[in-house]
């Protein structure tokens, strides 16, 4: 037989198994990882506990700090990337959508998937840089609606839609850029210095 008391810690019970016959035991923590909301905003570094897909959170904001770890992430709702690390040799989905804000300069250094069903939307005027084993792919639609550079010695990998929309300016990428879905240049410039594999699409009757 074995009594289960409950703690302070939301998620972290203590199992007292009744092995001598009397009230004697030994303790057993048990803490479930499983995560709502994560929001890392200044001076953290968040490494999920081992485990398939941990965190299945509903949503992801990463404004300074760090989030890392070997494990994978699978954010149901939006990842708002706003500043700070995202590291590490786990891969994170952002099947909600992600949105890359703010005047603050992000570094990806990370697998980071928009999925085909989801929209990743650049509207933050800080550039970033992708470097390994960063590579940001976007097998949905992407739109790039400000002047922020995108560098580093890593990869973006567009199979969906990239759309240069909104400013009449340039943007730059020069970590290398892999086209082999579309890439619509709608308004401005988008200049792409650093190779990549480029068997898809380009139109740029819009800009």
């Amino acid at each position: 037989m074995s009594a289960v008391a409950e703690t302070r810690i939301d998620g972290l019970v203590a199992i007292e198994p009744t092995v001598h016959g009397d009230s004697r035991g030994f303790l057993i923590e048990s803490f479930f990882d499983v995560f709502t909301d994560i929001s890392i905003d200044g001076g953290v570094n968040w490494t999920p506990s081992s485990g398939p897909d941990r965190g299945g959170s509903t949503t992801m904001t990463l404004t300074n700090g760090t989030i890392g770890g070997s494990d994978n992430i699978a954010v149901s709702g939006l990842f708002t990337f706003d500043g700070g690390v995202h590291s590490g040799s786990g891969t994170t989905t952002a099947n909600g959508g992600l949105s890359v804000g703010s005047a603050t300069f992000k570094n990806l250094a990370r697998v980071l998937i928009v999925p085909v069903s989801a929209t990743g939307t650049y509207s933050g005027i800080g550039g970033m840089s992708i470097n390994p084993p960063g590579v940001l792919t976007n097998n949905g639609t992407f739109e790039h609606q400000t002047d922020a550079d995108v560098g580093g010695s890593g990869l973006f990998n567009n199979t969906g839609t990239f759309n240069r929309t909104n400013s009449a300016g340039q943007v730059t990428y020069s970590c290398a850029f892999n086209n082999t879905g579309a890439v619509d240049v709608q308004t401005g410039e988008l200049r792409l210095t650093g190779n990549g594999v480029d068997t898809g699409d380009y139109d740029c009757t819009g800009a």
